[in-house]
């Protein structure tokens, strides 16, 4: 297990979930990325933009139709190419309960996914009863 892993507190969701952004010092300045790992005190972006460890960002993003939400975080390492591990350090407590709320049913959804191939799985290992 990875050292990142182990200090992990809070349940997190992979997504696939357009953003934009904006460097905390050049807000008039918005970036396109897409979130792919989502918690309560973080997330992973990916992005074609370039940014540096230590960056602060704003965020803005909508998490359902009519949901949407705003916070700031900072870079805090690179993940892979094009992909950055960012801790939010500004999120009001409405924003954090949208997020909340919003982890708790990617994870229903994807469970519920994970169920029917596992019932999919276990129905196609019955063996067929193949009587002439």
């Amino acid at each position: 297990m990875h050292k990142c892993e182990e200090q992990r507190r809070f349940v997190r969701v992979m997504l696939d979930l357009p953003c934009n952004f904006s460097l905390q010092s050049k807000l008039d300045k918005n970036m396109e990325g897409r979130i792919v790992d989502l918690s309560l005190v973080g997330i992973s972006l990916e992005t074609s933009e370039q940014i540096s460890i230590g960056e602060n960002l704003k965020f803005s993003l909508l998490l359902s139709p009519g949901v949407d939400c705003e916070f700031f975080g900072k870079v805090v390492h690179m993940i892979k190419n094009n992909e950055y591990g960012i801790k939010l350090t500004q999120i009001d407590n409405p924003t954090r309960n949208k997020l909340g709320k919003f982890v708790i049913e990617q994870l229903k959804e994807q469970n519920r996914i994970i169920r029917m191939f596992m019932e999919t799985k276990r129905y196609e290992q019955i063996p067929k009863n193949d009587s002439k």
